[in-house]
């Protein structure tokens, strides 16, 4: 009888030069806070989030990811805005500068930066990063892997190996 989590999504992609690709994205999410314990608001949360994202690639083995996000809510901790920077030098190395803004948030002492930064080093089913900075708590991806974190502000040393 009452919703418990729903997700609309739009994605456009188009390749601009064989160095130059991009995607726009926009999703619609709504979800029972009370149900889904993924923050610490009550009741259902409604957001959008436009995300537009790109990759160049200098030579087949450099590329610059780059991503701005914009999630807009009245619930929860307010709007947020991301900007992300990620360069890769394959197969073995990625560095990413990642910097989130919860500039909608209605408490205004937590309206703050998350500044983060990390290198990363990928060698067969092994990945090994280390980075520095303020993380927010949630759903946090870099290099393509996603994991759930807790709030910190400092040094973090991951280790991922799969077999």
């Amino acid at each position: 009888d009452s919703l418990f989590y729903s997700d609309v999504n739009i994605a456009i992609y188009h390749k601009f030069t064989k160095k130059f690709k991009a995607k726009l994205t926009y999703f619609n999410i709504a979800f029972n806070a009370d149900a889904n314990l993924i923050t610490d608001a009550h009741g259902m949360v409604y957001s959008n989030t436009v995300v537009f994202e790109g990759t160049y690639n200098f030579t087949p083995k450099h590329s610059l990811r780059f991503e701005f996000q914009g999630l807009f809510t009245e619930q929860d901790r307010g709007n947020w805005a991301a900007v992300v920077l990620e360069y890769s030098m394959s197969p073995h190395w990625f560095f990413a500068i990642i910097d989130q803004y919860n500039y909608g948030n209605p408490v205004e002492s937590e309206q703050v930066h998350y500044l983060y930064g990390t290198v990363g080093y990928i060698k067969d089913t092994t990945r090994i990063s280390l980075a520095y900075g303020r993380q927010r708590e949630g759903i946090f991806c870099v290099g393509g892997v996603c994991r759930a974190v807790p709030a910190s502000n400092g040094v973090n040393l991951t280790i991922t190996s799969s077999f």
